[in-house]
């Protein structure tokens, strides 16, 4: 997610940039089962060396998925007045379809 930098978001997903932010879970960190054209990505961006090995300029690597955005959505509203951002409206949206229950949103952060 490039942009606006979101810090209660950034607190809320990974305890980074907004320490006053409830922490939504656990880092999870990337999932072992992570596609194909995830990992090409990954190591397009220098994320992942040649290896697969994370590379030390990326931390607090994790994941969330639909059956996450209830609780997200409720830590950020009982945190800030900002506006929600607009990817978390959406994902909510796809909770109506049974193959999202297997999507994933990954993310990372860089220093």
């Amino acid at each position: 997610m490039n942009g606006d930098r979101n810090y209660s978001l950034f607190g809320i997903l990974a305890g980074v940039r907004d320490e006053t932010a409830p922490q939504f879970s656990e880092l999870r960190g990337i999932p072992e089962d992570i596609s194909n054209e995830l990992i090409r990505i990954l190591k397009r961006d220098e994320v992942l060396d040649e290896e697969g090995e994370i590379d030390v300029g990326y931390h607090n690597h994790s994941y969330i998925n639909v059956d996450d955005i209830k609780e997200i959505r409720r830590l950020y509203v009982e945190h800030t007045t900002k506006q929600l951002p607009l990817f978390i409206s959406n994902l909510e949206k796809l909770r109506i379809y049974p193959f999202v229950q297997d999507v994933r949103m990954v993310f990372y952060f860089d220093s």
